[in-house]
C-alpha cells in the first residue's frame, strides 16, 4: 500500500524551510525525502532489522552522487 506523502513536503511554506534548512546542512532535500521514507518504511515494525543498512545506502549513494558534480 502507497502512503502518503507527508505535507512538509507538497505544503510550499513547509517545503521552503526544509529546503532552507537542507542547504544549511549540505543535504538535498531529495536525501531527506528518502531517508524519512525509508524510516517511514519500517514505522511500526517491533523490530526494525534492516533500517540501518537502508539509512546508510541512501547516505551512500547521496554521498558518491556529490563526488561525481
Amino acid at each position: 500500500m502507497k502512503r502518503k506523502e507527508l505535507p512538509l513536503f507538497h505544503n510550499v511554506s513547509a517545503k521552503q524551510v526544509l529546503a532552507a534548512a537542507c542547504k544549511a546542512n549540505g543535504v538535498t532535500l531529495e536525501l531527506l525525502r528518502e531517508l524519512v521514507e525509508v524510516q517511514r518504511g519500517f514505522a511500526g515494525s517491533a523490530r526494525q532489522n534492516g533500517i540501518t543498512n537502508a539509512l546508510e545506502t541512501c547516505l551512500t549513494n547521496f554521498i558518491d552522487h556529490e563526488r561525481e558534480d
